[in-house]
């Protein structure tokens, strides 16, 4: 059998360099494994003969699921998930912005910028670049706009 000092030791460095591979590349998600093999490496070396117990393996499966949850808990609190980008489409509805790439009918290859941001767009008409429009509704991760002379032109009529 290995010994368990070099055991602890390579679990214990191996947690090490799996939190600095994460400080490197946030996202990496690799915390999780690094916090189980750093305080399973941490009791090997604490309690070297750990594995000539018959409790060993209860031991290992407290100590996996325990850091695994605590963790997981402290990785969503430091990283909270993202808004779904369906819902910021949604509250750009009767945003204004303006066209920085000419916006044809039947096509997505126009551009809009709106709220500091550049979107996809399509129109039921031809809109020139440097052109006020206002969102009328989105899909998917495009906008369909309106130029906002029109959209200002028609409430008027309708009042």
């Amino acid at each position: 059998m290995a010994d368990p000092i070099v055991v602890g030791t390579i679990l214990f460095v191996t947690g090490i360099i799996l939190f600095l591979v994460e400080l490197s590349t946030p996202g990496f998600f690799v915390a999780v494994p690094a916090t189980v093999l750093f305080v399973f490496g941490a009791i090997v070396l604490l309690v070297p003969d750990i594995f000539e117990n018959w409790w060993a393996v209860p031991i290992v499966v407290i100590v996996s699921i325990a850091s695994l949850m605590v963790t997981m808990k402290a990785y969503e609190k430091l990283a909270p998930p993202d808004t779904p980008a369906y819902g910021a489409i949604e509250a750009l509805i009767d945003a204004e912005g303006h066209v920085v790439k000419t916006v044809e009918p039947n096509s997505l290859a126009g551009k809009v910028t709106i709220n500091h941001r550049e979107w996809a767009a399509t129109a039921d008409k031809r809109i020139t670049v440097g052109t006020k429009v206002r969102v009328m509704k989105g899909e998917g991760v495009h906008l369909e706009v309106r130029e906002a002379s029109d959209f200002t032109t028609s409430k008027k009529s309708e009042d």
